[in-house]
């Protein structure tokens, strides 16, 4: 229909505008990360020390939601288990998109997209990889079977697609929701037995794939490679566990366990929604900046003074005892002094974990045709009872959504440790002081649950801040109103 289009429209528009701001980056960091040093092999693996785990199988509950069963896949499989889950769509729903959809957004300027070939290309080495965009005759060139075709964040760009969060993962931390990444593969197609450091999601859509597991996490240390090849494939992998997925089916597996995928279709689809998990080494080097940031700028190392009758160095060039007790000494208090605040520290996390990591993203298309920020102030004034919203005539048949790839979280005032309630958005953080509680954090809640979202839950009465929160995000654009689809 002519609405779905405009709502594929809008999707697009949102997501390409930025990528082709990006698309240098976008092209070449898959690359450097996938990129196998040449030479000497790896170090040998340790001995690992992971305990074996045993993955489980269920059928979906009945009810269509994770809800009659979230404790228990939080309390036994969440980063511990692999899970594999029958039915979790039905056939029909798990036909997202075809392969000519799919190859058709790898076509274009700004998408992360790329081709693994395990038998490699016109004789070159086995396991080629070759980056986006593409065009028709780079897919006239390729072979019959053993291809894989995959291209990140479709979720940004097809509207059925981000749906799938929504409408079958709205249980699981969305915070840490990064993107779903959509794969082709003909038949025998797949990148080869590797692992991952974060949580995914692996919903089989058309044809059948072969997934094979090992039971037992394997920490990076112990990842053994095959060299000189430009896609990271385990020089050891032994399965314990194997499974064919058909369509609606899906497999979870959470961080570092050995796993691979392997086409048994000449039109194979599988939607990967991969969860991150923040890296220590990018929370250590922001941490520094915030540390660096809250030092003056007259702040200097000074020489320790030198007391009477106390020898000096005895070569110029000498870093003495105490003057490396004073740069450490120095550097030490102004860590102590960032790490203090914990109301501060906690918020600032907060803000880490929600900020975007990827390309940058710019928010256009037909939703703003809408005043967002003028809806928020009719929204706040609307009359409210019990609870519930008299909606304006203005919001009537429209919903409120989160813009695609924008990270939505909140925090309690207990959690932020005797600061207050806050609402953090793609690294922002909106104080939430003087509003209601606990009405603000079931606003908050709400906002970060669910969407789109109705206007009529939306009880801004006693909100101020949160009111405020709503407008400054609607004027950038990470929130907008939108007619009800059909």
């Amino acid at each position: 229909t002519s609405r779905e289009k405009n709502t594929v429209a809008r999707f697009r528009a949102r997501a390409i505008a930025v990528r082709r701001m990006g698309c240098l980056l976008v092209a070449l960091v898959p690359a450097c990360l996938l990129l196998v040093p040449t030479g000497a092999l790896a170090p040998a693996p340790r001995t690992l020390v992971q305990p074996r785990v045993v993955a489980g199988e269920w059928s979906f509950p009945s009810d269509g939601t994770w809800a009659s069963r979230r404790t228990e896949f939080m309390r036994d499989y969440w980063q511990r288990k692999p899970l594999l889950i029958r039915g979790m769509l039905s056939a029909a729903d798990a036909d997202i998109i075809t392969p000519d959809e799919l190859a058709g957004i790898a076509c274009e300027e700004g998408v992360e997209a790329r081709i693994i070939c395990e038998q490699g290309l016109a004789d070159g080495p086995p396991w080629a990889l070759v980056h986006g965009p593409f065009g028709e005759e780079d897919f006239s060139k390729l072979p019959e079977d053993g291809w894989t075709l995959l291209v990140n964040e479709v979720n940004l760009v097809v509207p059925d697609v981000a749906n799938l969060i929504q409408r079958r993962f709205a249980d699981v931390p969305n915070w840490r929701a990064d993107d779903v990444m959509v794969s082709y593969a003909c038949k025998n197609g797949g990148i080869g037995a590797h692992t991952d450091n974060y949580d995914v999601f692996l919903l089989q859509g058309s044809g059948e794939r072969r997934w094979e597991i090992e039971e037992t996490p394997r920490a990076a240390a112990d990842e053994l490679l095959v060299p000189r090849l430009a896609v990271r494939v385990l020089q050891q992998f032994t399965p314990d566990r194997s499974w064919v997925l058909q369509a609606g089916d899906c497999l979870y597996i959470p961080p570092r366990f050995p796993h691979r995928g392997t086409s048994l279709h000449d039109k194979c689809m599988t939607y990967s929604m991969g969860y991150r998990a923040p890296k220590a080494a990018d929370l250590v080097r922001d941490f520094a900046e915030l540390a660096a940031d809250g030092c003056a700028d007259d702040d200097f190392f000074a020489d320790p003074r030198v007391s009477e009758g106390e020898p000096l160095a005895e070569a110029a060039g000498e870093l003495t005892t105490e003057a490396l007790d004073t740069l450490e000494a120095l550097l030490r208090e102004r860590l102590e002094r960032a790490l203090g605040n914990r109301a501060e520290l906690r918020a600032w996390l907060c803000a880490q974990v929600t900020k975007r990591r990827r390309a940058a993203l710019e928010f256009e298309g037909d939703h703003a045709q809408l005043d967002g920020s003028l809806l928020v102030d009719k929204l706040a004034r609307a009359p409210q009872r019990d609870g519930s919203v008299e909606v304006p005539a203005e919001l009537r048949g429209l919903q409120l959504w989160r813009a695609e790839g924008v990270t939505f979280a909140f925090a309690r005032a207990a959690a932020l440790h005797g600061g207050e309630a806050a609402l953090f958005v793609d690294g922002e953080r909106f104080n939430l002081a003087g509003d209601a509680e606990p009405a603000v954090e079931r606003l908050a809640e709400t906002l970060c649950a669910q969407s789109p979202l109705g206007p009529s839950k939306l009880a801004l009465a006693g909100c101020p801040a949160f009111t405020a929160a709503l407008r400054s995000l609607a004027l950038s654009g990470k929130l907008y109103f939108a007619p009800v689809e059909a």
